[in-house]
């Protein structure tokens, strides 16, 4: 009879325990300062139930009947047992620091990490990482990274643009906390203009990215964290200064106001005075010139609401070209060839949500963001003024059906505006682009062995038409070291044919447009694509405290359609069209991240790009891109606060453009030479202060010959697109952190 009556009561027990729910947020201690720990891990202790915390450490998990032990976990922080027996609400807070006979234990929270229980495989670059490239944008702190391209778009602008994949930048959809600010003409460029001491965290994700977020997805999706009021320092100053004359300075403030309201003010400027023509052909290598960007928004924290606004502002001017070209000389075939290249911008965005309660289950939010973005480029003769107004707003909803967290769906509502008004010499375009959309993802997870992700949008574009985008993401786990991955997706995207192909500018080929050469009828079509991808990563302890991990992928990504910029055709023309064929990536991918030793960190990789693309010509292997990569990445620190960090990197041979109807001596070889590229960082803590000393190309790699014809500029064979190499030789960089927390 007592087991009958014990039975009973574990019976009846039951469904109040499936009701029950326990919230909380997920904190780590770096230094005397608590921060957020995104997508964290909870799991009830002994059991197989687990949840993963969202990007500002909040979860809800259902209780169970076994245990009311928690046991939280994030990579670089030590382990915790929570005892939440009478709560409905928990802070955790881990630590760095483990105490075992009284011996204490640092554990450095690691530079990147991959999220184990995500469907996507998604890779987390924090500070640390971010700390390796002291300098100075988005898109020079992937040079640290295997995963990510960095590159000079040409041999006079300076600016630097990513791959992934063996793809453009353009064809990553980037976000900045799930806004798509980089988008539309500066899609190229707009990791250029975000400093990276501004960030905290950077999640990149191969392959095809969430359909809640947007349709522009093709080779991945990278969403950039920057510090919020709540967590930024009190202060947080940064310089440095390189040989070849870049100055810079950051400068970040928070100040919480009130027991609801924070506020943070991150402001950015740069000066460049380069006066060098290492490889003496008559033009400047580097740009000169200066910029700011400021950055100012308030965080709101109410009993049931949360929400945050901001503004920010970008004014950013660069000179090149050959000697003695100064700002505003006549442009003419007697004067200096000049460039001059001019980004303004100017907006506001707000966020609004009401998480989910045990009372409320359905969370719900609000994104709005208003864009005027201006790009003025003089390059010689060719003159292009680009204007762009962007509106982006959308509602979203999330909600768990049942009270094992197996069934979620996420959907709601959003609309993506764009007008655009660009010149280029005598042509004039304009166009308005309006696409409402509704989307939803629906999320099955059986435990922390299996989960799948389907999802889909319905757009439709007021141009081209309506669409759908189908994405699926599949996760399964043989067991707790051996976790396979796949997904599959559709994206679609606009081609802005002149910012996102600046050998346009700066070369003399006549530009040459298929139809009526400009987005819609007549004209260049969407770029549509298909990613399939896989992923198969093994983790395994070499100690009790260190571990090593293994990552193969395979993506392949091939385009219904594609705007094809040709320069194989002709050597005096730029083809633009679209696809009239195939046009494919594949990439395969290895990677190796060990600690062999305490406080040191291995990273070594392989890429193996297959780009290839339907030209007049016939199918060809993409131009100025490496099929062959190697990567190696050495990170040491010691107990007296010095940190050490080497990269070294092998690009393969690249392809380049054929020239054969140039005269013998204005023609380049098939392909580049394959080169090293090492550089190296020292870094001394001091309190409140960071000292670092770096170099760059430490091997003095230099591409010699950056312009065809660089003496007759005004000619009919000038070229400065065809950038293979680094333009300059070693660089060596000084600089310093000082913070207040």
């Amino acid at each position: 009879m007592r087991a009958l009556s014990l039975i009973a009561s574990v019976l009846c027990a039951l469904p109040l325990f499936a009701q029950d729910k326990l919230s909380g947020q997920v904190l780590g201690m770096e230094g005397d300062k608590e921060i957020v720990l995104p997508y964290a891990s909870v799991l009830w202790f002994n059991t197989t139930r687990g949840a993963v915390a969202n990007e500002n450490g909040a979860f809800s998990i259902d209780r169970v009947p076994e245990t009311t032990l928690l046991l939280v976990s994030y990579t670089g922080y030590a382990n915790d047992t929570i005892e939440t027996k009478g709560q409905s609400n928990v802070r955790i807070v881990l630590k760095s620091t483990i105490t075992l006979d009284e011996a204490i234990v640092k554990e450095e929270q690691k530079a990147t990490t991959i999220n184990s229980i995500s469907s996507m495989k998604t890779e987390v670059l924090g500070k640390t990482e971010l700390k390796k490239a002291a300098c100075c944008n988005l898109s020079e702190s992937f040079e640290t990274n295997p995963t990510v391209e960095v590159s000079y778009s040409d041999a006079l602008t300076g600016i630097r643009q990513i791959q992934m994949l063996g793809l453009s930048g353009i064809y990553a959809q980037t976000l900045v906390e799930n806004i798509p600010m980089v988008h539309g003409l500066n899609a190229s460029t707009g990791l250029t203009f975000i400093p990276g001491p501004f960030v905290e965290n950077i999640y990149l994700s191969k392959g095809a990215g969430s359909a809640v977020y947007g349709f522009e997805s093709m080779s991945g999706q990278i969403n950039v964290d920057l510090f919020k009021p709540e967590s930024a320092p009190k202060l947080h100053l940064n310089a440095y200064v390189n040989q070849f004359g870049r100055t810079e300075l950051n400068v970040i403030t928070a100040a919480k106001l009130n027991s609801k309201w924070s506020s943070s003010l991150m402001a950015h400027g740069n000066i460049t005075q380069n006066q060098r023509d290492p490889n003496n052909d008559g033009f400047y290598n580097l740009p000169s010139g200066n910029g700011i960007n400021v950055i100012n928004r308030y965080k709101y924290n109410g009993e049931n609401w949360e929400g945050m606004i901001g503004v920010k502002f970008i004014n950013d001017h660069r000179i090149s070209g050959q000697l003695g070209y100064t700002k505003g000389m006549m442009r003419d075939s007697t004067t200096p060839y000049g460039v001059e290249y001019v980004t303004r911008q100017i907006g506001s965005w707000a966020k609004l949500g009401r998480p989910a309660t045990e009372e409320k289950q359905t969370s719900i939010g609000f994104m709005f963001h208003a864009n005027h973005y201006e790009n003025d480029f003089l390059a010689g003769l060719n003159t292009y003024k680009g204007r762009h107004d962007n509106l982006f707003a959308s509602f979203l909803f999330n909600r768990k059906f049942d009270d094992l967290d197996r069934h979620t769906l996420s959907g709601g509502l959003s609309l993506l505006a764009d007008q655009y008004d660009e010149q280029f010499n005598t042509l004039n375009f304009q166009r308005t682009e309006i696409v409402p959309g509704i989307f939803a993802e629906y999320t099955y997870s059986l435990a922390q062995k299996f989960s799948a992700v389907v999802g889909a949008r319905f757009d439709y574009n007021s141009i081209f038409g309506a669409f759908f985008t189908p994405r699926l993401h599949l996760r399964y786990a043989i067991n707790e070291k051996h976790v396979l991955r796949a997904s599959a997706g559709r994206g679609q995207r606009t081609a802005n044919i002149f910012t996102e192909n600046s050998s346009i500018f700066v070369s003399s080929r006549k530009l040459v447009l298929a139809g009526t050469g400009y987005p819609g009828a007549g004209g260049l079509q969407p770029e549509v694509s298909w990613n399939y991808g896989g992923n198969y990563t093994y983790t395994f302890q070499i100690s009790s405290r260190r571990t090593a991990q293994f990552s193969l992928d395979y993506y392949y990504v091939n385009f219904q359609n594609q705007t094809v910029i040709d320069l194989d055709n002709s050597a005096r023309e730029v083809s633009i069209y679209n696809l009239k064929g195939r046009s494919y990536s594949q990439t395969i991918q290895a990677q190796f991240t060990i600690e062999p030793l305490k406080r040191l960190e291995l990273r070594f990789a392989y890429r193996y790009l297959d780009v290839r693309t339907t030209f007049s010509t016939g199918l060809r292997q993409k131009a100025l891109l490496p099929p062959h990569r190697g990567f190696i990445n050495v990170a040491y620190s010691t107990k007296s606060d010095w940190s050490f960090d080497f990269t070294s990197q092998f690009i393969g041979r690249k392809r380049l453009p054929d020239l054969g109807e140039n005269p013998e001596f204005l023609r380049l070889e098939q392909y580049s030479p394959s080169y090293v590229n090492l550089n190296a960082q020292v870094t001394k803590k001091l309190k409140r202060w960071e000292i670092y000393l770096g170099a760059e190309n430490l091997l003095n790699v230099q591409q010699r010959q950056l312009i065809v014809d660089p003496g007759n500029p005004y000619g009919s064979y000038f070229d400065a697109s065809m950038v293979w190499g680094p333009s300059m030789g070693a660089m060596a960089y000084l600089g310093f952190r000082y913070e207040i927390e």
